[in-house]
Order: structure tokens, then C-alpha cells, then sequence
């Protein structure tokens, strides 16, 4: 083995990858997976990473079990299920690679393929549901019924103005507030809760297409201030 004399991207490459074969060899010894994280920081002479361990059920690394479990955790966000687990996937230059998660922290290419030399990459949720053939979502917000208990007039300049029809002491919401408001009670209604994370707002925001996700964390921001939605101490949102 060449040694290193400082540490570079290149070879922190080669780094993990024995790294990882060492951490394996305890795990298989003890039962367990474990693996060193993706993110690792660095100068020419240190660097710094975390080490990740699981008991799964199959032997399959950490990051590649929590991938599979958010795909079957978010599947009625996507309309992607965990049968579609391991389907092949068509990659770009006629390569082919297998479905094995989904990362909701990255909205843009949310699905992880594994290609047959191991690596990882990310794909957009278009290029998967043509892989697999399901259909695209249509956008807009007739997929689910509108939240109830709200009335809707002109602001005068071509937009609408909602107030809700209880009694609270409300203040009217704007257009896009309106919009986030449907899109977290659309999440409400897919998952069958009574609460959602930010990621799945935003994965559903994504899902649209209709802003971007900063956009979205202001506008559910001003619904928290307009006491339309309420958080917890675990980030949760609720409908006011």
C-alpha cells in the first residue's frame, strides 16, 4: 500500500475504501454493519469523518438500509413503492444501475441507484417513474380536496385572499400561503397523520414544482406567525 505523505480527495478515495473493508471485517465478526460517512473534512495533514453502525437485517450497510427505509417511509409522497426496490434503472450512456432508496434532504435527485462497481449515484424522480413506468403527477392542486372551513375573495389585483370561516383571530393569508397551507394538509391526507416533517413539505413542494424550497420555508414560516400551523418541540407541523 502506497503511503500517504497528506491527504487529498483524491486519495481520501482510497482512504475509505480500506478504511471500510477494516470496519467490515469487525462487523461481520460481531454482527453488525458499519461503515465511514460520506462527509468528510479535511487538510494535508488530518482529516475527520463519521462512523456509522446499524444491526439490519440483510447485512447491508447503514446508509444503504436508512435510504431503503425512507423510500418505503415516503412511497405515498412519490407513488414509488418498496416493490420497486431493486427494479433495474437505465442510467445515462446505456449504463444500468438498481433503485435502492431515496434521500428526502435532497429534493432535486431525491432516488439512489447502485451501479453494478458499487457506487451510488442520485437521480431525479422523472427519470425513475419513466424507468418504472408511473405516470408523472399532473401538477397543480386538484390532486387532493382543498383544506375546509376557509372563504376565498378577490385582494383586487388579481389574486385571492383566503380567511378561514371559525372563529379565530386570523390574519388573511396570501396566495402562496394559501398554496403551502393545501400542500401541508396534502401531505396530511397522503400519510394519514395528523402532523408532517418540513422534508416532506418541501419534498411535496418539489413534487409541484410551484417555488423553491426557501420560498416554501418562508411562506409556512409566515403561517406559523398567522397561527394557521403549529410546530412542536420535534419540528413537527400541525394544522392550527
Amino acid at each position: 500500500m502506497t503511503k500517504i505523505k497528506e491527504f487529498s480527495r483524491q486519495n481520501l478515495k482510497e482512504v475509505r475504501r480500506a478504511i471500510d473493508a477494516a470496519l467490515k471485517i469487525v462487523g461481520d465478526e460481531m454482527g453488525f454493519s458499519i461503515e465511514l460517512g460520506n462527509n468528510i473534512s479535511f487538510s494535508p495533514t488530518s482529516f475527520n469523518g463519521k462512523i456509522t453502525a446499524a444491526i439490519t437485517a440483510n447485512g447491508e450497510s447503514p446508509r444503504i438500509a436508512a435510504y431503503r427505509e425512507n423510500l418505503i417511509r415516503y412511497s405515498s409522497l412519490t407513488d414509488v413503492k418498496e416493490e420497486h426496490i431493486g427494479a433495474t434503472i437505465k442510467i445515462s450512456k446505456g449504463r444500468l444501475g438498481k433503485l435502492i432508496g431515496y434521500s428526502p434532504k435532497s429534493t432535486k435527485y431525491p432516488f439512489i441507484v447502485e451501479l453494478p462497481d458499487g457506487n451510488l449515484i442520485k437521480c431525479m424522480e422523472g427519470h425513475i417513474k419513466r424507468e418504472l413506468g408511473i405516470s408523472k403527477p399532473m401538477g397543480g392542486l386538484t390532486r387532493v380536496p382543498a383544506p375546509t372551513g376557509f372563504n376565498k375573495k378577490s385582494d383586487g389585483k388579481g389574486g385571492l385572499v383566503v380567511t378561514p370561516t371559525f372563529d379565530a383571530p386570523k390574519k388573511p393569508l396570501t396566495v402562496n400561503e394559501q398554496v403551502i397551507l393545501h400542500y401541508i394538509h396534502a401531505v396530511l391526507v397522503e400519510t394519514g397523520r395528523k402532523s408532517c416533517t418540513m422534508n416532506e413539505l418541501l419534498t411535496m413542494v418539489q413534487r409541484h414544482k410551484q417555488f423553491e424550497d426557501a420560498s416554501a420555508m418562508v411562506y409556512a414560516g409566515n403561517l406559523k406567525k398567522k397561527g394557521y400551523i403549529t410546530r412542536d418541540n420535534k419540528k413537527n407541523i400541525f394544522i392550527a
